[in-house]
């Protein structure tokens, strides 16, 4: 490569990565941003179970129906724990938040915290004596546990550093001081809540949920729910990984919208209505093989194509892990880091993947997905034959991505692989 294409491809790789690199550490240091984000990790586990308990219950493939429905109490036990998972969602979400919030802000009553986060949560939304409906217990009141879930901690920060609280002396232990301390803090922030649910609940608005859900949930989710939306959020995030830094910085912000449509697709699946949304968690991993950056494909290319032994041997070391969606072997080892031969190729197969995939089921060739959330490891292919309504046309489907990306990463892999051996050829021959 000449000293002119050099000092260009230097010029575009220190442009970009001048942009991105300050953007995503400002980031990652938001307190609140890196919260949700890591509640979102922790809450998982209760997503899987209750994508599990409808896998197992209305999973239609071959024979399977028949040997659900001829276990007696099986449906049954998988729906309701589809109701205390997924159809309690928020509860979870602003129980976790809160803690691992007030954490970061150093409040020593961070346990604390978390049972007044509840009770407001719980006093904001529309009850009575005779039960607690869950209609805003699920992922409809995901945003609302979210801004409570900081603002819990928050509020409880600035009372107890403005002493609007009961000290206790030294000798007290110290669950029953941070019992104390927050009492007055509590009591006014329960009680500021329980007022403010009583305008609302005589209004028009009915309940905050439904104010948040109407001003902010929706329409934040229209937009990263959206074709062109999704796909600009996706390219930012491997932008933000060529750079260095963790794609869920970007990735992460989609989350919660994501899983929030894909409860809604699986309480649509199991009553039998018709799915809403074609964006979800389960899309986002159909159009990343390998996620962020679709690094699956170029660890395919370096051990069936490439003839240099630095992508020949990552490739055979790297393939495996990106497999099961793992890419930062293939990401640091090639490098495709800070390269600037390997960024287009990352960019284009996520817009050209975005558009076959958005474009086949918005078609109807293949069906939505039914709102089953498995662990981000399960492999390309399996994953939508386990959670789309249509496994096999959503499986070729998978496959005919993987193929276009391979075509898509071919001539930038080969040309770089091509650059690799000159100088390994020239490093042989001055060896000599």
């Amino acid at each position: 490569m000449s000293s002119t294409k050099q000092s260009m491809l230097e010029k575009v790789t220190d442009k970009i990565s001048a942009v991105l690199t300050p953007m995503s550490e400002k980031l990652m240091s938001v307190q609140a941003i890196a919260a949700i984000s890591e509640t979102m990790q922790a809450v998982m586990p209760i997503i899987l179970i209750g994508s599990f308990g409808c896998l197992i219950a209305y999973l239609d493939v071959g024979p399977w129906q028949s040997i659900v429905t001829s276990i007696p109490y099986l449906v049954s036990i998988c729906d309701k724990m589809q109701l205390v998972t997924l159809g309690m969602f928020s509860l979870y979400v602003v129980a976790v938040l809160t803690y691992i919030y007030a954490t970061k802000l150093k409040l020593k009553e961070s346990v604390a915290c978390i049972p007044i986060s509840i009770a407001t949560f719980l006093i904001l939304t529309p009850m009575n004596w005779d039960g607690l409906p869950t209609a805003w217990m699920g992922t409809s009141g995901l945003f609302s546990a979210l801004i409570i879930g900081i603002a819990v901690p928050r509020l409880m920060g600035f009372m107890i550093r403005k002493n609007i609280c009961i000290r206790m002396p030294d000798t007290v232990p110290k669950f029953v001081e941070d019992s104390f301390k927050i009492l007055v803090p509590g009591l006014i922030l329960v009680a500021l809540a329980g007022l403010l649910d009583a305008v609302l609940e005589n209004s028009t608005f009915g309940c905050l949920h439904n104010i948040i859900y109407t001003v902010l949930q929706v329409p934040v989710s229209n937009v990263g729910l959206s074709l062109v939306g999704h796909t600009l959020i996706c390219v930012l995030a491997a932008s933000v990984m060529w750079c260095g830094l963790h794609a869920g910085t970007i990735g992460n912000l989609l989350t919660p919208m994501l899983l929030a449509a894909s409860a809604e697709n699986l309480a649509a699946y199991t009553s039998g209505a018709e799915i809403p949304n074609i964006i979800t968690q389960e899309y986002f991993n159909l159009t990343l093989p390998g996620m962020a950056g679709c690094l699956l494909i170029p660890a395919i290319l370096m051990v069936f194509y490439c003839r240099s032994r630095q992508l020949k041997s990552v490739g055979r070391l790297a393939i495996i892990q990106a497999v099961f969606g793992i890419g930062e072997p293939v990401l640091f080892g090639t490098p495709i880091m800070l390269n600037p031969l390997l960024y287009l190729p990352m960019v284009f197969s996520i817009i050209v993947n975005n558009l076959l995939a958005y474009g086949a089921i918005a078609s109807g060739i293949v069906g939505r997905f039914t709102g089953t959330v498995l662990p981000w490891t399960t492999p390309p292919v399996l994953y939508p034959l386990l959670s789309s309504s249509t496994p096999i046309p959503a499986a070729i489907l998978n496959v005919v991505l993987i193929l276009v990306d391979l075509v898509i990463w071919l001539p930038f892999v080969k040309a770089y692989d091509k650059n690799l051996c000159q100088k390994e050829e020239e490093a042989g021959e001055a060896g000599k």
